[in-house]
């Protein structure tokens, strides 16, 4: 295929009319209708915009592309190899966040934006999950629907625990804090002064977070006096890190949702539409 006729099918797969894909390199939608016939050829120097846009290589717009799956996965983890250790994350959630963009735009599955900031709530007959790329709220989550439907997991019976747990402000603190730093022993006392929870609810406090599985505690003699080390890498903990991010993300997602809601309906702006 030409490279016209590459435009032109990429952006129909995208769902994108001509002006929204102009919109999208800084250009005009008459720009992009003489490309697609022909009659101009864009700047060398927006070939790599263009092809974010339509969620494909350069090579793809010319039909040039010759990469298999296979070598696009032997090519992919190649770069994380040579990409620093502190930095892979943050390379993974770009890459997945992209393909996940890339598969919304072919009708591969049905997204909403919820907000103005790059936050959008997935839903299909399958699965369900949230992508954010809001730079304080980078997050991307994606989970199947239980052959067995919602009901049976959101009526476990430990759940009612687990949220009277999360809904004491003092816990959620702890959690957020476990959350943004690195996962070793530290003194529960000082988990809890860090996270800037009430320390006179200490013992109540840390009794919930291992109720919950965030933290796992032991209790060891130094120097004469005996001390309480909470550890949050501890097996449950690992597991509860998972579990609890895609609960915290499913709140945002609700929280959007709503305050997207009253603002239609109201024609105001809430304070919790402002994050």
């Amino acid at each position: 295929m030409t490279f016209a006729e590459n435009i032109r099918r990429f952006r129909t797969e995208c769902g994108l009319t001509q002006e929204a894909l102009g919109e999208r390199v800084g250009l005009s939608g008459q720009a992009v209708s003489k490309w697609e016939t022909s009659d101009a050829y864009p700047d060398p120097t927006l070939l790599p915009a263009l092809a974010d846009a339509l969620g494909v290589t350069i090579d793809a717009l010319f039909g040039h592309e010759t990469h298999s799956l296979e070598r696009l996965r032997e090519d992919f983890l190649a770069m994380l190899r040579e990409t620093p250790l502190k930095e892979r994350r943050s390379l993974l959630f770009k890459a997945l966040a992209a393909l996940f963009r890339t598969e919304v735009g072919r009708g591969a599955v049905s997204i909403d934006k919820v907000s103005e900031e790059s936050d959008y709530r997935i839903d299909t007959s399958d699965a369900a999950g949230f992508l954010s790329e809001n730079e304080n709220f980078p997050f991307l989550t994606f989970g199947l629907r239980p052959p067995e439907g919602w009901e049976p997991v959101c009526c476990d019976e430990r759940l009612p625990g687990f949220l009277a747990a999360i809904g004491d402000p003092d816990v959620l603190k702890c959690v957020l804090w476990i959350f943004g730093h690195e996962t070793k022993p530290i003194e529960a006392s000082l988990l809890v002064k860090k996270a800037g929870a009430d320390p006179t609810k200490t013992d109540k406090i840390l009794e919930k977070l291992v109720k919950i599985g965030a933290i796992g505690l032991e209790t060891y003699v130094i120097n004469g006096r005996e001390r309480i080390i909470a550890d949050t890498n501890h097996a449950c903990g690992i597991y509860f890190k998972g579990a609890m991010r895609s609960f915290l993300s499913a709140a945002r997602v609700l929280t959007s949702c709503k305050a997207g809601t009253h603002y239609h309906e109201n024609n105001s702006d809430p304070p919790f539409l402002k994050y």
